[in-house]
C-alpha cells in the first residue's frame, strides 16, 4: 500500500505551505513597501531574520499524532490521528485549496501525468496538497476511514488540519 508515502508527503506538503504563508505575512510586516515577498524568503540572510521574528512571536507551525485511543478506548486500537496548528490568517484559502485537491479526479493518472498537467503556476508547493486524492483512493481500496478537517478559532487566527484514520 502507498498509504504511508501519501501521508508523508501530505504531512510535509502541508507543513511546508503553512510555513510558507506564515514567512510571506511575516515579510509583508518587516518589509513593507516591497513589491514581491517570494524573492525575500528565499534570500538566506533575510529569511533567517523572518524566522526568528516568527520565532520570538510564537506564530510557528505545529504537528501532533496520537497512535490508537489509549488501552482504555475500546475499538480506536486502529486509529491515527494528525494534526496541524497553524496561527493563519488565511484560513478560507487553505480549506478551499484542501477540498479542491481532495475531489481532484486522479483516476486513471499516475502521479507524473497529474503533475504535468497542472496548470501553470500550480506547480511547486501545492503539488503534495494532491495527494489527498491518492490517500483518500489508496485508504478505500484497503478500506480504511480517512477524514481530513480544516477549522479555525477565528479569536486567535488558529488554524487547525486534522488526518483521521481508522484501520480497523
Amino acid at each position: 500500500s502507498k498509504i504511508p508515502e501519501y501521508i508523508s508527503v501530505m504531512i510535509m506538503e502541508l507543513a511546508l505551505n503553512s510555513e510558507n504563508t506564515n514567512l510571506r505575512k511575516e515579510a509583508k510586516i518587516l518589509y513593507k513597501g516591497i513589491d514581491n515577498y517570494e524573492t525575500l524568503i528565499y534570500d538566506p540572510e533575510i529569511r533567517a531574520k523572518i524566522v526568528q521574528e516568527m520565532t520570538r512571536k510564537h506564530e510557528l507551525v505545529f504537528l501532533s499524532w496520537k497512535i490508537g485511543g489509549g488501552s482504555a478506548a475500546i475499538g480506536k486500537q486502529g486509529s491515527l490521528n494528525i494534526t496541524l496548528y497553524n496561527k493563519d490568517d488565511e484560513f478560507q484559502d487553505v480549506k478551499e485549496n484542501i477540498e479542491s485537491k481532495m475531489s481532484a479526479n486522479t483516476h486513471k493518472k499516475s502521479l507524473i501525468d497529474f503533475y504535468r498537467q497542472m496548470p501553470e503556476g500550480e506547480g511547486g508547493t501545492d503539488l503534495g496538497l494532491y495527494y489527498l486524492s491518492y490517500l483518500e483512493d489508496a485508504c478505500k481500496k484497503v478500506n480504511v476511514k480517512f477524514e481530513s478537517l480544516v477549522n479555525q478559532f477565528t479569536a486567535s487566527e488558529l488554524t487547525v488540519i486534522s488526518l483521521k484514520f481508522d484501520f480497523s
